[in-house]
């Protein structure tokens, strides 16, 4: 997939029609958005220094649970989650890269278009606390999520927040999001 120069410097939310299931398997379609986020200098194979001494390291993980446990209203056929943590350069992947929501979601697609059990591909930095999920929606589009101030107990319990949910577990209670909607400081 080639990406239009003009794509990387977008700042609207990014949307896009779901691309037809590819013959590539669904580790091929993860390696693929891998590399060309490697190619693009998002994704560093070498752990990489921050100002602190401390080490980061790219990576991607495929989580089974956390959609379930942290959203409702999602498409229940896509449970799984793939993260993909960027490390590379802090000025180009915030500069460019975390100010790019149509670059996030047209990789995101590509993966979720090879992976029938992917609902959302969520791509982060630890600089600035960078999160910022996309997903699949029934309409058959992928598109970033939107971002709501976190609530306390009692407020989301008021009603008047419909996209956060308080679910009582029997470790205490919990924040869900709807679909479509997230939180990170």
């Amino acid at each position: 997939m080639n990406i239009p120069s003009a794509v990387t410097v977008a700042r609207e939310e990014g949307l896009v029609k779901l691309p037809k299931k590819t013959n590539a398997s669904c580790e091929a379609s993860i390696n693929s958005v891998k590399n060309q986020l490697i190619k693009n200098g998002y994704f560093s194979l070498k752990p990489t220094a921050g100002l602190s001494g401390e080490v980061f390291k790219s990576n991607i993980q495929i989580d089974k649970n956390r959609i379930r446990n942290s959203y409702y209203e999602y498409p229940t056929a896509r449970p799984e989650l793939v993260s993909i943590h960027l490390t590379s350069d802090s000025k180009k992947v915030l500069g460019t890269f975390s100010r790019s929501p149509q670059l996030m979601v047209n990789l995101g697609a590509q993966i979720i278009a090879g992976c029938d059990r992917v609902g959302m591909v969520e791509f982060s930095a630890p600089w600035e606390e960078f999160v910022r999920p996309v997903g699949y929606f029934n309409d058959n589009t992928v598109r970033t999520f939107s971002w709501i101030e976190n609530r306390d107990e009692a407020e989301i319990r008021s009603g008047k927040y419909p996209n956060q949910r308080v679910v009582v577990t029997p470790t205490g209670s919990m924040s869900m999001y709807k679909w479509g909607y997230y939180y990170s400081p």
